[in-house]
């Protein structure tokens, strides 16, 4: 009688262990592939064009920036042209100063123009998202430095 309890038990536990191991080998070696579906991530950067007076200023690029000097009492016009497939908003930045374009699509053109009051460098960066506040340069609109 002692031994057919313990033949049960010890057929139990292998047998448990066989599921164990079976199910542990089934969730490692699963695989799922398809080639009907890719993934695409979005992308969003852009392009920027600074003019003053007919003469096209330098823009150099630094990480996500788009940098230039610009120089006092002069009038620039920037064009930014959004690209990708996402949505985004482009933030410029003089000094310590923030300043925000509202939400820019991909091939869309947003227009603006800058005066500085003092030699500056300003850097533009495309960002994908939206802003949270709200937006304080206006396409066509005239930023004061």
């Amino acid at each position: 009688m002692f031994y057919r309890t313990l033949i049960t038990s010890v057929l139990g536990i292998v047998l448990c262990t066989a599921c164990l191991a079976g199910s542990t080998w089934a969730w490692f070696s699963v695989s799922i592939t398809s080639s009907e579906n890719v993934l695409t991530a979005a992308n969003f950067s852009g392009t920027v064009e600074i003019t003053a007076d007919e003469e096209t200023i330098a823009v150099s690029t630094e990480g996500c920036s788009h940098v230039a000097a610009l120089a006092a009492g002069r009038e620039y016009n920037i064009i930014l042209t959004a690209e990708g497939q996402a949505a985004g908003y482009a933030r410029v930045t003089s000094g310590e100063e923030n300043h925000y374009t509202p939400p820019l699509f991909g091939g869309g053109v947003f227009r603006f123009t800058i005066i500085p009051e003092e030699d500056t460098t300003i850097r533009i960066c495309f960002i994908w998202g939206t802003y949270s506040g709200e937006p304080d340069i206006s396409d066509g609109g005239t930023l004061q430095l």
